[in-house]
């Protein structure tokens, strides 16, 4: 037989990987009940088992980001964040936390670090102000919850239209944690009462009386919104 430029025999018979292979009706016939019977459950099952395989590494990986995800959040376990205070040239990150710590009647001896977060689009960073342990921070947040204070009273040289701005004070958050906080209020303020955080987690009530449920990720707001 010709094909193309090529002279191919044409046989009865041929060996394929060691098994002789004859051709013919009755022969194709019984290779395609030993496909059917034998080959096509083995592949079925295989393709359930990559269906399943490919499952469960996306569960491991979810939970191995989630506990990156706590851990990050852990380190910042005694910090908090100082928002609303513009950035003022002749004045650090440093010498601001000190101000507002005496605004609060703080020592900030507390203070072990201060800086600069960075902004989004035209608004500027809060501060991230790291203290000696959880406890300071904690007087902190309850300082900050019973003295107002704004910009102007922190005695800097401000703009004007900055003076009148109220400085707020909260615990450290890092960025997976806010964008979680963010989609939980913008979701779930219409069916839940409180939406807040405490030491890190995301906690939400729906009445007064119902029980409190904490939210790691975007899934369990999912579940609980159904």
């Amino acid at each position: 037989m010709i094909v193309g430029d090529a002279t191919v025999e044409v046989v009865q018979e041929y060996v394929y990987l060691g098994e002789t292979i004859r051709l013919g009706r009755s022969n194709f016939d019984k290779k395609t009940k030993d496909f059917n019977q034998c080959v096509l459950p083995v592949m079925t099952y295989g393709a359930e088992t990559w269906a399943l395989t490919n499952k469960g590494l996306e569960l491991r990986v979810a939970v191995l980001e989630q506990r990156s995800h706590d851990t990050d959040q852990k380190l910042l376990s005694n910090s908090l964040e100082i928002s609303g205070v513009p950035a003022i040239p002749e004045q650090t990150p440093a010498s601001i936390a000190d101000k507002v710590a005496s605004k609060l009647n703080i020592k900030s001896k507390d203070i072990q670090s201060a800086r600069r977060l960075p902004g989004r689009q035209d608004k500027t960073g809060g501060i991230l102000v790291e203290l000696r342990n959880q406890i300071d921070r904690d007087q902190w947040i309850l300082a900050a919850k019973q003295h107002e204070i704004k910009v102007g009273d922190l005695g800097m040289q401000t703009p004007i239209e900055a003076a009148d701005s109220r400085i707020f004070i909260r615990e450290a958050l890092t960025i997976n944690m806010k964008t979680l906080l963010f989609n939980a209020k913008q979701r779930m303020r219409d069916s839940f009462k409180y939406i807040w955080c405490k030491d890190g987690r995301i906690l939400v009530r729906k009445t007064d009386n119902s029980k409190v449920q904490a939210i790691r990720c975007l899934a369990d707001i999912d579940s609980l919104l159904k």
